[in-house]
């Protein structure tokens, strides 16, 4: 009975969080998303939103529902340690291994991307981008993991973090 508390309790606190930190990037997004398309005026804002569009499709390449899996399996095995060890363990390695092959294919793809696109100048933010598709991608994994631990409260500061920059 304690147990079933404790979670109700847990649940609710991370709905709280949950909405919370939505709420703050919506209005960071919109405040960061006006800073920027006046601070880099209307061709380099072109540039910019080039380099999000390459970024938002090589980072939804790599989840391969990663995130849905650790949302469903993990609360089903939180009782049992080993097997939730060995889940996140696993698909850890899994999606690791899938987001650094596509960013290795980004990296090595920024002069063809960039011709295709006839922008010249795309090559090199593409490059930095494939570091951001790792970094993010790799976040974005073990904040599914926190919230499938029921752990919202640790989510609340890296939630913003990781999406600020796709405003």
């Amino acid at each position: 009975m304690e147990r079933k508390r404790s979670l109700i309790r847990r649940a609710t606190a991370g709905f709280f969080w949950n909405q919370l930190s939505k709420v703050v990037v919506f209005g960071l997004s919109l405040l960061f998303s006006v800073v920027v398309a006046r601070g880099l005026g209307a061709s380099r804002y072109g540039i910019y939103a080039s380099v999000l569009t390459v970024a938002s499709l090589f980072r939804l390449l790599g989840s391969l529902g990663f995130n849905q899996v650790a949302n469903t399996y993990i609360p089903k095995f939180l009782g049992e340690g080993p097997k939730t060890a060995y889940l996140i363990r696993r698909l850890f390695f899994i999606r690791t291994s899938i987001i650094f092959l596509l960013a290795f294919v980004l990296y090595t793809s920024s002069g063809s991307i960039s011709e295709l696109m006839h922008i010249p100048e795309l090559s090199l933010y593409v490059k930095l981008v494939s570091l951001y598709v790792i970094f993010s991608s790799i976040s974005e994994f073990l904040l599914h993991v926190f919230i499938g631990q029921l752990r919202i409260g640790l989510t609340f500061l890296s939630f913003p973090v990781l999406y600020m920059p796709l405003s």
